[in-house]
């Protein structure tokens, strides 16, 4: 995790923290004026929230003045939590405070305001500052290590873990009184629309009791019967033979049909498996279209033109990105015919937008340039791995009239994902899988919330083993995505979740081992150009992760329309080894 891009947000996290604070210690202050008797819980409130307020500007500070060398990332993961946590408390204290009526500056009902500050009430809400003004001061302190692996170790220690294990314990239980704190993605400041609400193990089995079902009945019931939703004038009492034939026998059907619908959806849920994606983008995506292909919804005809205008779009700006490199290189368009075409095909790459069609003179400017000796030089000398390099490959097929997408070019094209989205998979009458994608850079701060989930899908691509990351020290970026796939299969909310590992770009690995040797950069392996050897040594690396022997399987994709029985089988097998590993573990 790259420590600049992580406290982007932080920053911003904690300056909203600290304004939702100094909004509550006002109205703590002006409390405390109009009611004397309540002076001294308030006082401790206060104090407790300005010492938390002072923390996080501290944190704020040292956010703001961070370079890359100084800092793990598990320190920025560990203070991301810690502030988020403490986010979700300052707001359930600040509810709790603007639910208090005033008027004409004096509170409604001074009695009431008495008994939210009563001494039970306050100390519950200092114990959970305290413990959360706890867990600030640990990341203050391993902030002050000279060294990542000095901040490591420290954050590593069991009563450092203790600690954040407390504040996840008291963010859950106020999620109970608060639910829409349990929604967390890039957007729920703003909006609480297509969130993912926290579930727990033991659910299931309370929601089967019979004190929770007639809870239920009587509930849908008021919602199903507009009139059992008007306040009575007078409470009067009413016995069973007061009660019309024709009410009893619609409360009978009413509350049957509820009790099939009740049954249902347990049927429904015990049924459902739920599978986490993260890992690479396109990787990631390419497992899941292809397996969506088969056994899920078809494609409608506007998500079809979608992914036309990507994979269009795509095209022609990596065939600009080409002529721009051409130029530069002192190449360029010789000739004048060439330079013409090449201003077509430049100038509706910069109005194309958003519909990107392409007519039959833009098509033939397109297939010109592609045919060009400079172009098909600079393009033979590039790194060929990722959806970029399909399209290239196919730009004639792609770039031509009428284009349809093919399932291949589906399954090969882009898929930004904003926040999370879900895909349902039938693969048996008895069974469903949900699979959830989630941007890795957002799935990796937020865990927790996901824990419990049966199976998390992680994916790897073969040919990223020569590259490196953009940072300070170089990252490989086979060894940070093995690095990532470590911090799973060591999380204590995966315990008890089955890992999927998918390995991608098989085909073209086996190609780019013998331009870019393994050994280069991994001087450990001993394999040569052998594309088994080498598929094996990376698997060997991975497998070395799981230091604590959780449940592993893993499959090579091949992003063939005729491999997608093979990635069912995977998917298959893998929810039968996920049974089996929960009733011997």
């Amino acid at each position: 995790m790259d420590p600049i891009c992580g406290t982007v947000g932080l920053v911003a996290g904690v300056a909203s923290i600290i304004s939702v604070i100094g909004k509550s210690i006002v109205t703590l202050n002006n409390l405390r004026q109009k009611y004397k008797e309540a002076e001294w819980n308030i006082k401790l409130l206060t104090g407790h929230l300005q010492l938390i307020r002072t923390a996080l500007c501290r944190v704020q500070n040292w956010a703001e003045c961070l370079s890359n060398e100084s800092c793990h990332y598990q320190l920025i993961m560990d203070l991301d939590q810690s502030v988020e946590h403490c986010r979700i408390l300052i707001e359930h204290i600040n509810d709790q405070i603007s639910r208090l009526e005033w008027d004409d500056g004096l509170l409604k009902f001074g009695s009431k305001a008495l008994f939210l500050f009563e001494d039970k009430a306050t100390s519950e809400l200092l114990t959970l500052l305290d413990r959360q003004m706890s867990a600030l001061t640990l990341c203050l302190v391993a902030s002050q290590f000279p060294t990542p692996k000095a901040q490591q170790q420290f954050l590593g220690r069991e009563e450092t873990q203790l600690a954040f294990d407390r504040i996840r314990d008291d963010t859950s239980s106020l999620i109970g009184f608060r639910d829409s704190s349990s929604f967390l993605t890039a957007r729920n400041r703003n909006s609480i629309a297509s969130q993912f609400s926290r579930v727990f193990d033991f659910d299931g089995v309370l929601l089967k009791h019979k004190t929770y079902q007639n809870t239920f009945r009587s509930m849908l019931r008021r919602t199903a019967s507009p009139t059992e939703r008007q306040p009575c004038p007078e409470p009067k009492t009413r016995s069973l033979s007061d009660t019309p034939v024709v009410q009893l026998q619609s409360m009978a059907r009413t509350t049957a049909k509820i009790d099939s619908e009740l049954k249902e959806d347990g049927r429904r849920l015990n049924k459902e498996i739920k599978i986490l994606a993260i890992g690479d983008k396109h990787g990631r995506s390419a497992v899941i279209k292809q397996m969506r292909s088969q056994y899920g919804d078809p494609y409608t005809e506007a998500e079809v033109e979608q992914y036309r205008q990507k994979i269009t779009s795509l095209t022609i700006k990596a065939l600009v990105a080409i002529m721009d490199y051409v130029e530069d290189s002192g190449n360029g368009l010789v000739t004048p015919l060439s330079r013409q075409h090449g201003q077509v095909v430049r100038d509706f790459a910069a109005s194309a937008a958003p519909n990107w069609v392409v007519e039959y003179g833009i098509a033939s400017s397109i297939k010109y340039i592609w045919a060009n000796w400079h172009i098909q030089q600079a393009y033979s000398i590039m790194e060929k791995h990722g959806e970029t390099a399909y399209c290239l490959d196919f730009i004639e097929r792609i770039c031509r009239p009428g284009y349809v997408p093919s399932r291949l070019d589906i399954i090969r094209a882009p898929e930004p994902i904003e926040t999370l989205k879900e895909t349902e998979l039938r693969m048996a009458p008895s069974s469903r899988l949900k699979v959830i994608e989630f941007q890795e850079q957002q799935a990796m701060k937020v865990l927790p919330q996901f824990a419990g989930v049966q199976c998390c899908l992680f994916t790897i691509d073969l040919t990223c083993y020569d590259r490196y990351l953009n940072n300070a020290a170089s990252t490989n970026a086979l060894s940070d995505r093995i690095s990532r796939l470590k911090h799973i299969l060591l999380s204590p909310h995966f315990s008890e979740t089955l890992t999927m590992l998918v390995f991608t770009n098989r085909t073209a690995f086996a190609q780019h081992i013998i331009k870019s040797p393994l050994k280069s950069h991994f001087p450990d392996y001993e394999g040569g150009n052998n594309v088994d050897a080498a598929a094996k040594y990376i698997l060997k690396r991975c497998r070395r992760a799981n230091h604590k022997d959780r449940a592993l399987v893993w499959h090579t994709l091949l992003e063939d329309t005729n491999d997608v029985e093979s990635t069912a089988n995977f998917f298959r097998q893998s929810t039968l080894c996920r049974q089996v590993f929960m009733t011997y573990s």
